[in-house]
């Protein structure tokens, strides 16, 4: 046994993220040309699990900047199997002395600076800081504790979180930019608002009418080809809202990228009540819990996607025949 830093070498390449193309256990000096990032295994460590770590770096492809010490292969979701082993992380600790150590892949290893100056903006009087404090309220309004116990339940639904945000940030007029395939889900939302108090405006994504084949697709591209098919658009959504001068906008149902569009060009700050799921029901969690055994494929084999234009995997999928006629044909 004895004392060992891993140290990362990568060679500088400012404003990029580079491989780590060279691992090796020194004290030694670099010269100029190399930054140093590292990682402390503790005083006493067997040189089969220096070499092991050293495996794990290279498998993993972790990178580094330009800049000292920044690592930037960021892995938090693994330590949920630290808080099932241990009912803590580093990060959530109900004693931070006795929080499990930070593991390599740890944001706050090398980025202490960023974390902390971010933190920053949520003091003081900007939007930032208001939407900050009311939602860590909220969050604490969401559940509900048992006397004489330190048992805590959840009491409020997405929709009660929403409305309770709303109403401590003071606003007043919400935008719903939905899916056409959520009309009826949006209309009885913008009547609870409205009996909440609030001024609900809602915006179609097939808002205009503009057919989608002006986008460049081609007539296979479309869910039923041969058939006229409206366009989404969510920029159109988004400026409408804008031009309605609303406090914040709520996404209900809309497509993947759809969303982001939206999202980048509202002017008030976005939240998504619905995520389109048209499998699930609008429940895309569901395909992640451990108990789905149909989804695990997803962790085993590729999931292939057709090229998008004509004579795709899509058309040359054979359509099944009627009930009826396969029972003929059986019976023949």
């Amino acid at each position: 046994m004895f004392h060992a830093e891993l140290l990362a070498v990568a060679e500088v390449s400012k404003g990029n993220n580079i491989p780590i193309r060279k691992l090796k256990r020194t004290d030694e000096p670099f010269d100029d040309k190399y930054r140093i990032g590292y990682m402390r295994k503790g005083p006493h460590v067997k040189r089969n699990s220096l070499d092991s770590s050293l495996d794990n770096l290279l498998n993993n492809k972790i990178y580094w900047s330009g800049e000292e010490g920044c690592m930037t292969k960021f892995n938090c979701s693994v330590c949920g199997a630290v808080w099932q082993r241990q009912g803590k992380t580093n990060c959530w600790s109900s004693d931070p002395a006795q929080a499990p150590a930070k593991p390599d892949y740890c944001p706050s290893r090398e980025h202490m600076p960023l974390i902390n100056k971010a933190f920053a903006r949520y003091r003081g009087t900007s939007e930032d800081a208001k939407i900050s404090r009311v939602a860590t309220q909220v969050e604490g309004m969401c559940y509900q504790r048992t006397q004489g116990s330190q048992t805590i339940n959840a009491r409020w639904t997405r929709v009660e979180d929403t409305i309770a945000f709303a109403k401590l940030m003071k606003y007043q007029r919400i935008g719903l930019a939905t899916c056409i395939g959520l009309l009826d889900e949006t209309n009885r939302l913008a009547l609870i608002l409205r009996a909440q108090g609030f001024e609900p405006l809602s915006v179609c994504c097939k808002a205009g009418s503009k057919d989608k084949l002006e986008l460049g697709i081609t007539e296979a591209d479309k869910v039923r080809p041969g058939t006229f098919e409206p366009a989404c658009n969510p920029i159109a959504q988004a400026r409408l809202l804008n031009k309605a001068k609303t406090d914040m906008n709520i996404i209900i149902g809309l497509c993947v990228g759809h969303d982001m569009l939206f999202s980048k060009h509202s002017a008030a700050p976005v939240t998504t009540l619905v995520v389109k799921d048209r499998v699930t029901g609008h429940n895309p969690v569901s395909v992640l819990y451990g108990q789905n055994f149909y989804y695990k494929r997803l962790q085993g084999a590729a999931l292939e996607v057709p090229s998008p234009g004509p004579g795709d995997a899509l058309e040359k999928a054979p359509r099944k025949q009627p009930i009826k006629a396969r029972r003929q044909r059986r019976r023949s």
